[in-house]
Formats: C-alpha cells, sequence, structure tokens
C-alpha cells in the first residue's frame, strides 16, 4: 500500500518483536508506524480511521477452537470484542477488510 501512495499507515500487532522487527524493516517510509497493541483493546480515539485491514488476526484468534460454524461461546464473545473495537475506531462510511486464510467450509 505505501508503494501505492498510501504514506499514513498505523499498524498492530500483539508481538513486541514482529512490531520491533518491522519497524527496522521499514524505517525509511515516513508515517509509517507500528504499534504493540492488543486488537480487543485499541488505544485509539473513536472514528480515528478511513480504513481498517485485518490480515489473519481473527484467523489467529480462531484457531483450534472448534466448529467455525459454531465456536465456543469465549472465542464467540473475544471476536465480537474485535469487531466493537474495530467499529469504535473506524470512521462514519469507513472500510473495514479482513483478509483470511481460513479455508471455505461449504
Amino acid at each position: 500500500l505505501y508503494q501505492l501512495g498510501y504514506h499514513h499507515i498505523t499498524n498492530i500487532d500483539f508481538s513486541e518483536t514482529v512490531v520491533y522487527k518491522m519497524s527496522q524493516k521499514t524505517n525509511h517510509m515516513k508515517n509509517m508506524t507500528w504499534i504493540v497493541m492488543d486488537i480487543q483493546n485499541l488505544q485509539f480515539r473513536n472514528e480515528t480511521f478511513d480504513t481498517i485491514i485485518d490480515k489473519g488476526t481473527i484467523d489467529s484468534l480462531m484457531v483450534d477452537q472448534g466448529s467455525p460454524w459454531e465456536p465456543k461461546k469465549e472465542v464467540r464473545l473475544t471476536v465480537e470484542k474485535v469487531f466493537h473495537e474495530v467499529s469504535r475506531v473506524l470512521k462514519s462510511q469507513g472500510n473495514f477488510v479482513s483478509i483470511t486464510f481460513s479455508q471455505p467450509h461449504f
């Protein structure tokens, strides 16, 4: 996205190692930031972002947690928290894109 002209990019990850390594790898890209943060408790103001892209985060929360059609209650509550937080920090008329690597189940 950066090469396409989207330069104000905020990335979050739960892993300090990932954030450190990606910060080093992209340190030449101005206005791209990396922050250690839990997606269930986003530390941003309401309506901060025009677009939010999830790349496998929701997948990682659901892995080995039962059927994707009938996930465990704990998993459903976790995913609901994620969607609540995403909705909260997404601007009105904003876009949420979720990229999943989950296999189709139909």
